[in-house]
């Protein structure tokens, strides 16, 4: 592993950290927030490619170029089947369907138009809707208005939308915020208690001993903590303090989880002992759809292990569209729910009756007129009756629910915009911005926010929203003014060996953190397709070696593998790197690493492309590749990051934020390398450190010049 000697150890360099907020009013707080997220909206705009202002051919041109915009397209199949809406299928012509599709930047849950191929950006759209999935040959969008009369035949273009709905409901949630904290019900009130812990002069309350916990027979059965029975009996003294202190909240309470910590584990644990032990009403939150769906599902399997809970004794909802959620969740999603429920199907009978009026009506001659005037009072009393039927069937689904699941903006959706709660769990609550999580804890008595401000932020685009506050969340505001009084710290990390954790725990956790026995030594040697080739006694000495690191750094100093910066999206990559990452995967896939078990990290998008191709043409596909924000709240048990940054300047751009590189270390399980310009990212004090703790701690090598 590396015959060359380590450079001398430079001085510890500490991580920069944000500066401290002053305590904002609630008047303040509405009125700069307000006009971030019109700043916001417009960065927005700028950024989407239907924008209304540019109906030029030249604009699409553009927008086609940067692969935001895909032409000439054919609708070569429509069908039902994702509950009510229509999955409607575009790729090429159906003779050269096999032609994989130009590159572009289209996604799962992107909100798009479909419009004319040769029409100008104002076209009007043929279709709207959400795409469902993607594909190298086609493109599925879930849309609700296909109709009979559309022309489907036609070659057209799709574009994404910049989704002002958002805006719009964070802007009511605002409105509602100034309401909710009115002299008028402030003080009558107690679901609003919390705002004048965030707001006002008081600091979150807690309650001695535990109340309101009931047994089955419905009896008061607990009193105090220590006696308290979880349904995850292996919790850790540290996940079980934080759920303690959750359910002793009366205002607010903070779960912190650093990475590897089970904090969706204590979530879950949070959300069952208030729902089924306390019955009360709890609505969960989070940020992405991801993220909900995944709380869902760890709800759900836990529910299904207690004996009490059998039978279909425990109902959760979750609320969202179903094209984007994952398909596992889709059994409790709301539409499925209301679709199988005896309302629904009384108003699907008045469905097939207005089919049928219709069909009499379109035979009726012209003189026929008192007997359409009829048929159309009966028309109007049937649509009535639908959504009538409709929304009941929707409030007894959500009435019986004791779990409500939604994103945050879903909050606001209209199937529970006026919904009250008794506790709201909002999870990646260091993820979503501010005015977000108000609009879900606008809805409960009390909240749990969940999440670590110490890994990435909320993602906002605009760099003068950005300066200003708007990626301050509420979770790192409460932090900050109430520390320890309000938040309890998970402590026990399940992800990483120890020697990867140390780094993070010392720079961001106050060295707190500390390894499981059953991660604390584990290495590439307990991977079955190293052990299998160990055993067999395949390889070397060097191989054995490479089985037992745990942090390696590849150095490309003197080596002249200079960054470029990309044309087109002014992201930067690196070739001598990224072929200096190719290699040292090889090494790794040559002592029984499986792809699979590979990741790569690294900032820059343009990066992420052209490692992608390189592994590609070497047969490398199933190595996966992404930014720092696609591996959040993820894992490999080997990551490799490429820093990229590499100039005369010494500058290192946004490698600078310490919170990328905690998340992006803190990935890997039993090996993480780091492939880098060590002396242009050591111009920055964490970097440094960085770099500092693998040359010490780690094998260390250096790359091949170009």
């Amino acid at each position: 592993m590396g015959a060359e000697a380590k450079p001398k150890k430079k001085e510890k360099g500490g991580g920069s950290s944000r500066k401290g907020y002053r305590p904002l009013t609630l008047e303040e707080y509405v009125k700069r927030t307000a006009k971030l997220l019109d700043l916001e909206k417009d960065a927005e705009k700028e950024q989407s490619l239907a924008s209304l202002a540019s109906k030029t051919a030249e604009s699409i041109r553009r927008s086609v170029e940067r692969g935001r915009v895909l032409k000439g397209l054919y609708i070569t199949n429509v069908e039902g089947g994702l509950l009510g809406h229509s999955m409607v299928e575009l790729s090429k012509r159906e003779e050269s369907a096999s032609s994989a599709l130009p590159a572009h930047k289209f996604h799962a849950n992107d909100v798009v138009v479909v419009k004319p191929s040769k029409g100008d950006a104002g076209s009007d759209a043929v279709l709207q809707g959400v795409v469902y999935r993607v594909r190298e040959t086609s493109i599925t969008l879930a849309c609700e208005n296909v109709g009979d009369d559309q022309d489907l035949s036609q070659c057209v273009r799709i574009e994404k939308l910049a989704n002002e709905v958002t805006f719009k409901r964070l802007k009511t949630t605002l409105d509602r915020l100034s309401t909710a904290y009115s002299s008028g019900t402030r003080s009558s009130s107690e679901s609003w208690k919390m705002l004048d812990c965030v707001f006002g002069p008081s600091s979150p309350s807690f309650a001695s001993t535990l109340g309101g916990f009931t047994d089955e027979s419905g009896t008061a059965a607990i009193e105090d903590g220590d006696d308290l029975s979880y349904f995850s009996p292996t919790l850790d003294a540290s996940q079980k303090e934080a759920v303690v202190h959750a359910l002793r909240a009366q205002e607010l309470a903070i779960v912190h989880g650093p990475p590897g910590t089970g904090k969706t584990t204590t979530v879950v644990e949070i959300v069952l002992q208030e729902a089924v032990r306390r019955r009360q009403r709890v609505l969960v939150c989070a940020a992405s759809n991801v993220a909900v769906d995944n709380l869902v599902e760890r709800i759900q399997r836990k529910a299904e292990e207690i004996p009490s809970l059998k039978g279909n004794k425990f109902r959760l909802v979750r609320v969202g569209h179903p094209a984007r959620l994952l398909p596992q969740v889709l059994d409790s999603c709301l539409d499925s729910l209301v679709l199988r429920s005896d309302s629904s199907q009384l108003a699907d009978d008045c469905v097939k009756e207005i089919k049928e009026i219709n069909r009499k009506l379109m035979r009726l001659k012209r003189h026929e007129r008192e007997t359409r005037r009829k048929l159309r009072g009966e028309l109007k009393y049937l649509n009535r009756e639908v959504r009538t039927r409709h929304q009941k069937a929707i409030s007894e689904v959500l009435g019986k629910a004791q779990v409500v699941a939604c994103t945050l903006t879903g909050c606001m959706m209209k199937q529970i915009d006026r919904d009250d709660f008794d506790l709201v769990v909002v999870d990646e609550a260091a993820q979503a911005s501010e005015c977000a999580t108000w609009s879900a804890l606008l809805k409960g008595r009390k909240a749990v926010l969940c999440g670590d401000h110490l890994q990435l932020p909320p993602t906002i685009i605009s760099e003068e929203a950005e300066r200003k506050g708007l990626g301050v969340t509420l979770f790192e505001r409460l932090h900050k003014k109430f520390g320890d009084a309000v938040a309890r710290m998970l402590t026990v990390q399940y992800r990483m060996n120890e020697a990867i954790m140390k780094w993070s725990s010392d720079e961001f956790y106050e060295s707190r953190l500390v390894a499981h026995d059953s991660v604390a030594d584990h290495d590439l040697g307990g991977l079955r397709g190293v052990a299998a080739r160990l055993e067999a006694g395949g390889g070397g000495e060097e191989e054995e070696e490479l089985s037992r690191c745990v942090l390696h750094m590849v150095d490309t100093t003197g080596c002249d593998l200079f960054e470029r910066q990309d044309d087109e999206d002014s992201s930067y990559a690196n070739e001598g790197e990224a072929e200096a990452v190719v290699g040292h995967i090889r090494g790794l896939l040559a002592i029984g690493v499986a792809p699979g078990e590979v990741g790569v990290i690294t900032p820059y998008s343009a990066q992420v492309t052209l490692l992608r191709q390189l592994l590609a043409a070497g047969d490398l596909r199933d190595v996966e590749v992404s930014t720092v924000d696609g591996f959040q709240g993820r894992e490999k048990e080997v990551i490799v990051i490429s820093m990229v940054r590499s100039n005369e300047d010494n500058k290192v751009g946004f490698l600078a934020d310490p919170r990328r590189m905690n998340v992006a270390v803190t990935r890997a399980r039993r090996h993480c390398s780091l492939v880098c310009d060590s002396e242009t990212v050591s111009n920055d004090n964490m970097l440094s450190g960085l770099v500092d703790y693998f040359m010490e701690e780690g094998e260390y090598t250096l790359a091949e010049p170009m």
